[in-house]
């Protein structure tokens, strides 16, 4: 009886191992783990596909993280992590890594600071990487919108179905006189 009870648990810690790993796979996001000093210790397979680096590479150079990082944020992103990992503090940030192929890929990291027994210092890391690409995309293209918006010469006035004022652009008040304040949420 003791033989097939403990059977029974090896088969279940395997069949719970094998779920856990069938979860962490089917997550769009690069699920990690990594020492204090950001070397990975373990990234899923998500990893491989997004920037395009196979897996081994990730856990064999211990300066990956902070080789693939965009050499425009990286003193930032290395020196923002260090401290928040420093001062135990869990931590989120957005920032660019280059892929395998050469493209700067936005991502929005999410770090969870896991300190030693003493609690006084960290032991390890445990994040996800999430692809923000798109979004940035987005927000460039908008920012764009903005900027078109506001420095044109032609009057624009946005309203609702309702004939509410919900912005007006620099030429419109020029042209009539107003204050954005005068017109914003007026009919």
């Amino acid at each position: 009886i003791d033989i097939s009870s403990r059977k029974q648990a090896e088969e279940a810690l395997l069949h719970s191992r094998a779920e856990y790993r069938e979860l962490v796979e089917s997550v769009k996001a690069v699920v990690w783990r990594a020492t204090p000093e950001a070397a990975f210790t373990f990234v899923s397979q998500e990893a491989e596909s997004l920037l395009g680096y196979p897996l081994e590479e990730w856990v064999a150079n211990p300066r990956f993280w902070v080789e693939k990082i965009h050499p425009d944020d990286r003193a930032w992103v290395v020196d923002f992590c260090s401290w928040e990992t420093q001062q135990l503090q869990d931590h989120v940030f957005e920032y660019r890594m280059l892929a395998a192929d050469g493209r700067a890929v936005w991502l929005q990291d999410i770090v969870r600071v896991i300190p030693d027994r003493s609690g006084n210092k960290p032991q390890e890391l445990l994040g996800v990487m999430l692809d923000i690409t798109a979004r940035k995309a987005a927000e460039a293209g908008l920012n764009l919108s903005k900027q078109v918006f506001d420095h044109t010469s032609e009057a624009i006035l946005i309203a609702d179905r309702e004939r509410n004022i919900l912005e007006v652009n620099q030429a419109y008040l020029g042209m009539t006189g107003y204050a954005r304040e005068d017109c914003i949420g007026t009919r």
